[in-house]
């Protein structure tokens, strides 16, 4: 029972003071952009003049007249003006305009890089030895081949400009062409068609080349469907079996002269004309009688520096080799692959060792000893690696 207690009121809390009013922000004063001056870079044996001073565009000022810069001044006010006709709006115009001042000066570092490059590669080169001898006829060493180019960057990089920027291409528009063949835009008759073309083109390619190593490889994928998957260009490079184009005539006869150590004339007559009956990716025949004996002979010329690019060739492919191995993660060893393919083909170049090998060939099988069968000669007296 509470009753009598009495509980006392709680004094009331006194009142906060009023916090007093904090000041306004002070507003930001507007920002005008400053133009921005790039100064002037001197490269040796590329001065470049100071350019004019940029405003960005939609900025006060807008793009500043262009200085005086001949035919490219008049050219690009051109272009502005055509722009505004069309309906370009102002600033993607001035932009334009913008772009089109810079592109020479662009184009100057980028020249000069490229030159500074190329500088260092000949450098490099220059410091290879040359006392090393890779091109040895019938003798192929893939270890000894890469050590040898590492060390001549140059030359590998003109060889690559050469043949891989054709062959980059010709690959790049054939991704294209699966590209538009799976969005449908090509229907498979189209497609059939544009798969003969690229196998066409792939084959003149690799016969422009001029490279035996190219041209053989190109030989060796025509039987190897399972790694081409496109039977067009199967069907197109087993043309390089015998369309491959001639070399010069006079250039042929002067390798012969070189090997033989006296003038054409004196050795051989032409009585069937002096135009090659055939050729392939290693050389090319003629048809013609040996002088001393009368005896109606087929003369095999190899192609001129057969060998030496071959070597080149061979390093080049060893690379790219590798660097597909590691692209793809495949467990094929690749560059033992084309180093396989490289002990062929520089047996293949020793014609030396072709006639052995004929002579053995018509002990074995010729002279009668199989009806049907013939086997030619071999004249080793005009015979030459």
């Amino acid at each position: 029972d509470l009753s009598g207690l009495t509980i006392p009121s709680l004094p009331s809390l006194p009142s906060l003071p009023s916090l007093p009013s904090l000041p306004s922000a002070p507003s930001l004063p507007s920002m005008n952009m400053p133009s921005v001056e790039m100064p002037s870079v001197s490269m040796p044996g590329l001065a470049m003049p100071s350019m004019p001073p940029i405003s960005i565009p939609g900025m006060p000022g807008g793009v500043p007249e262009l200085p005086a810069l001949g035919p490219l001044a008049s050219l690009v006010e051109d272009t502005s003006e055509a722009l505004q006709a069309l309906g370009v709006s102002g600033e993607i115009a001035d932009a334009m305009k913008l772009a089109m001042v810079l592109v020479p000066y662009l184009a100057k570092v980028v020249t000069s890089f490229a030159v500074g490059t190329i500088i260092s590669l000949a450098f490099i080169e220059a410091r290879a030895p040359n006392d090393v001898t890779i091109s040895a006829v019938g003798k192929y060493d893939g270890a000894a081949i890469s050590a040898y180019y590492r060390q001549r960057p140059l030359t590998v990089l003109g060889r690559l400009t050469r043949i891989g920027v054709p062959l980059g291409l010709w690959w790049l528009t054939t991704q294209r062409d699966q590209f538009l063949e799976k969005i449908t835009i090509l229907n498979e008759g189209s497609a059939t068609a544009l798969r003969s073309a690229r196998g066409s083109q792939l084959r003149q390619l690799l016969v422009n080349t001029g490279s035996v190593t190219f041209i053989k490889s190109g030989q060796a994928l025509a039987i190897r469907p399972d790694i081409v998957k496109v039977p067009e260009y199967v069907k197109e490079l087993e043309k390089l079996q015998d369309a491959v184009g001639t070399f010069e005539d006079s250039v042929a006869f002067a390798i012969i002269e070189e090997d033989l150590g006296r003038p054409i004339g004196q050795i051989y007559d032409f009585p069937y004309g002096t135009s090659p009956i055939a050729s392939a990716s290693i050389g090319q025949v003629y048809k013609g009688v040996v002088k001393k004996t009368g005896q109606e002979v087929a003369i095999k010329v190899q192609r001129p520096d057969a060998l030496g690019s071959a070597a080149l060739d061979m390093f080049v492919l060893r690379t790219a080799a590798g660097i597909f191995k590691r692209i793809k993660k495949l467990n094929s060893d690749l560059v033992s692959i084309a180093d396989e393919f490289g002990g062929q083909l520089f047996g293949e170049l020793d014609y030396q060792q072709e006639a052995r090998n004929c002579i053995r060939f018509k002990e074995l099988y010729g002279g009668g000893r199989i009806p049907g069968i013939v086997v030619p000669g071999v004249d080793l007296e005009l015979t030459s690696n």
